[in-house]
């Protein structure tokens, strides 16, 4: 006996070292190559050694109900030191991913797999798409692989339905374990959750559900796993986001309602994600892979539900036959006959109706089998999945949010090669199908190792070239080549690699020029996709310094005495009571300003805008200089904006707004106040858009790596725009960046190129987040070479039913060249706030080389 157990033992210790092993191959590229994806670099935009320096996602995490991971993510981050260190965070993520995987191991093995298939599941489970990225991210550690060994800690220790009737201390002690654990879990990453729901459904997928109590279990898990994420979901809704008073637009994934297009929802996902599950390992997926392997899971289950209907017949035990089924049917009769008893012949007749009724009997009771064990499994699919499937918005096109639901698509692919009656085929088939997901792995991360490292490199230049102790813009020209597999482009994250993110400039700042940087510099990314790349850029950009004073006040989002300075003119500053009220504000270091400007907003009545004030400047809060004062600022009116220019210009820390007097008695509100830091931003739009620009000393490179990089022009916007999203997000190749600005009057585009330029058409991009209603309704496009006279060149006033990643161009007829041209928006699908994508023009009639 203990010989026998010790060859168990031996084996499977031999599986555990195979798993390993097959791990750190497929992904090896990883732990050669430096590199980091966009938001790892973010770990050196804050001060990752000091407590609560804080990671830059850390409130938007715990915003959304995963305060957990926000936490366990600020520590995990605190230890890295340079870029190589990543490399250590990567071989933990392919060492706990292991660890996952030997723990679905013994759960496969208790659910009915063998351990060569029980190995090969696990192993298999790690290389799909999936993991291909989250082992390469160094954020994504806490959610994935760490969540993933907290969930299955979870299931194993999770007892069985019938430990609980007997209400020993030590199964109810497991239970709160479990449910504490998978409470963690949710309060990390949802999606991961799902894993719990993998091991009864292992179990259901070789077992069965004939038993009772097997069929008890699946539906006990299923409430459990369903009631803790309830828990869950009330806790932040109702609970958290009301004490925070945290807000989501309707559209969004993270605002914690369950949708109103739940049908909507799951047939997006069956059209739309389940062809990619089916793709199993391979991440440009392909209808025809996702069709064969539906084809051979339908045909392979349904021989195997026909040899379980030939097998539920039980045959009676050798040695003591039935005389009553012994021999063929004729003998039966020929022995009545020769016996000339009818009530011989009656008890044949009965034997052979009891024969007849038992097969029916037992046909029908396994085709009910069979139809209740779909229903289990579906119900327990659907509730894997069930993050992308019940949240607003639609079911998310990456793959990190589906891992648990592939999984389970794998495992009805192993459970389809049980049906091989060879044994040796069935193991070769299970090789063969691991090979190759440990080859596609292979391929992404060596696709993601060596593209992000070269990127990183291509960073380094172009930071060099543009470092200056002043400048306040970097420039970082990303070559994002396309992601293509055996011709066909990547899914989710991997069809979009990039680096790019305020971090990289105060990393390659501090470790690589070793300059002192105080403060993270902004980084304007913009993305290289073709061969002749023409950028357009805003004109404030091309400036070293911000045109925006830089406050070093508390987020303007989150304290209500800062409204008036998050760029949103639909909240505001107000006071109450008598004359004079003073408003003091300090910047982050000694700065002029040229002028201010103050919005009357689109609240109900700007009645109760400033009459007459006066700005103050100081460096000590004690004595202070007037830069500014102003008489009788009246009948504003709704969505104005009025410029002001300074008289001193010397540079101030702080600064006093004093208001003498409001339009309306005992109540000032002021819904924006910008201060400009640059005289270009306080000059007509004329001589701002017409002034002679060198982007030269912007980016100084007329290259990256040998593909050509041209500025063609400038642009600016007239509306007031949040700097996360201002006009250059759509201006930038990146399809994910948006430009949003508030539609309360016509908000015009002016681009000017330096050379003139016959433009044929344009177009317009919606995102992938049901804000299709903030797309333009109405606009109009004008040309001209003086900036003075235009010419309409185009003009739509019903562009309705915008879908989801929509890009619709127009053409212009046009065959004049001009210098300038002008995009006037006057009305949006609904409300007043405009958000696209991507703003394209070109020199072809059909937009394929477009600009940018």
């Amino acid at each position: 006996m203990k010989s026998s157990k010790n060859i168990v033992l031996k084996e499977e210790c031999l599986y555990f070292v195979l798993i390993i092993l097959f791990l750190f191959i497929s992904y090896l590229p990883y732990l050669i190559y430096d590199f980091g994806f966009h938001n790892d670099f973010e770990i050196w935009a804050y001060s990752n050694k000091k407590c609560c320096g804080w990671f830059s996602e850390t409130w938007h995490l715990t915003s959304i109900g995963r305060f957990l991971q926000a936490i366990l993510q600020n520590i995990y981050l605190s230890f890295f030191t340079d870029l190589h260190s990543l490399v250590y965070g990567r071989g933990l993520a392919i060492l706990f991913s292991a660890i996952a995987a030997i723990l679905i191991f013994s759960q496969a093995k208790k659910g009915g797999m063998s351990n060569f298939s029980s190995a090969a599941f696990s192993l298999g489970v790690f290389l799909l798409p999936p993991a291909q990225v989250n082992l390469s991210w160094i954020t994504n550690f806490i959610p994935a692989p760490f969540t993933a060994v907290l969930v299955l800690l979870s299931a194993i220790i999770f007892p069985d339905f019938e430990k609980i009737k007997t209400r020993k201390p030590q199964v109810w002690i497991n239970l709160w374990i479990s449910f504490l654990l998978l409470l963690a879990s949710l309060f990390i990453y949802p999606p991961t959750a799902g894993f719990f729901l993998l091991i009864p459904l292992i179990k259901i997928t070789y077992s069965g559900i004939q038993k009772l109590a097997d069929r008890a279990h699946a539906i006990y898990a299923f409430v459990f796993f369903g009631t803790t994420s309830a828990i869950y979901f009330v806790f932040h809704r109702l609970i958290f986001m009301n004490l925070y008073n945290i807000h989501f637009p309707k559209t969004s994934f993270y605002r914690f309602d369950v949708s109103g297009s739940i049908f909507e929802n799951i047939y997006k996902f069956f059209i739309e994600i389940l062809p990619v599950m089916l793709n199993l390992w391979n991440p440009a997926p392909s209808i025809l892979i996702a069709v064969v392997v539906l084809f051979v899971i339908l045909i392979s289950l349904g021989l195997l539900r026909f040899a379980r209907n030939d097998e539920s017949v039980i045959p009676a035990k050798a040695g003591n036959p039935d005389p009553r089924f012994h021999g063929d049917d004729k003998d039966v009769i020929a022995r009545s006959r020769r016996r000339r008893s009818n009530l011989t012949s009656l008890r044949a007749l009965t034997s052979l109706r009891a024969l007849t009724s038992l097969r029916a009997l037992t046909s029908l009771r396994a085709k009910r089998s069979n139809l209740l064990l779909i229903l289990f499994w579906l119900a327990l699919f659907l509730a894997i999945n069930s993050p992308g499937l019940l949240a607003s918005g639609r079911p998310p096109s990456f793959y990190r949010a589906w891992h648990p639901g592939m999984a389970a698509i794998l495992l009805l692919v192993f459970r389809s090669i049980e049906t091989i009656p060879w044994v040796y085929i069935k193991r070769m088939t299970i090789v063969l199908l691991i090979l190759i997901g440990s080859l596609f792995a292979f391929n992404s991360s060596n696709l993601l190792a060596t593209t992000l490292s070269r990127q990183f490199q291509y960073s380094i230049e172009q930071v060099k070239r543009q470092y200056d102790p002043e400048r306040e813009h970097y420039f970082i020209v990303e070559l994002r080549p396309k992601n293509l597999l055996f011709g066909r482009e990547r899914w989710g994250e991997l069809g979009f690699i990039h680096i790019l993110s305020e971090g990289h400039v105060s990393y390659i700042i501090r470790n690589i020029l070793k300059k002192d940087l105080p403060v993270p510099r902004p980084l304007i990314s913009l993305v290289a996709n073709q061969k002749d790349n023409e950028f357009i850029l805003q004109t404030e950009l091309f400036e070293k310094y911000s045109p925006n004073l830089r406050w070093s006040s508390p987020d303007a989002m989150n304290d209500p005495n800062f409204r008036f300075l998050d760029f949103y003119e639909v909240t505001y500053l107000e006071k109450r009571g008598p004359m004079p009220v003073s408003i003091d504000i300090s910047a982050d270091k000694p700065t002029p300003i040229s002028c201010y400007k103050l919005y009357a907003g689109i609240n109900e009545s700007p009645d109760s805008m400033p009459k007459s004030w006066r700005l103050f400047g100081s460096n000590d809060k004690n004595s202070w200089t007037m830069l500014d004062s102003r008489q009788n600022e009246v009948t504003w009116k709704i969505a104005e904006k009025r410029l002001f220019k300074t008289m001193e210009r010397s540079p101030y820390s702080h600064f006093r707004f004093q208001i003498e007097f409001s339009n309306q008695p005992d109540v000032v509100r002021i819904p924006e106040l910008r201060f400009y830091t640059l005289e270009s931003v306080c000059e007509d739009d004329k001589t701002q858009i017409t002034k002679n620009i060198d982007p030269e000393p912007l980016i100084q490179s007329t290259s990256v790596n040998g593909q050509s990089i041209k500025v063609s022009g400038v642009a600016r916007e007239s509306g007031l725009t949040d700097p996360q999203r201002r006009l250059q997000k759509a201006l930038d190749n990146v399809y994910y960046t948006f430009w949003e600005t508030w539609v309360l009057e016509p908000i015009t585009v002016d681009i000017h190129f330096y050379d003139e330029k016959i433009i044929r058409c344009y177009s317009f991009q919606a995102g992938d987040d049901k804000s299709n209603d903030l797309m333009p309704k109405e606009w109009r496009v004008f040309a001209s070479n003086d900036f003075k006279n235009w010419d309409l060149l185009d003009s739509k006033e019903s562009e309705t039913n915008w879908g989801d990643n929509s890009r619709r161009i127009y053409t212009l007829k046009n065959n004049s060249p001009y210098f300038f041209y002008r995009i006037e928006f006057l009305d949006v699908n609904k409300g007043y706030i405009l958000r696209i994508y991507e703003i394209e023009l070109s020199e072809d009639l059909g937009c394929h080389r477009s600009i940018p």
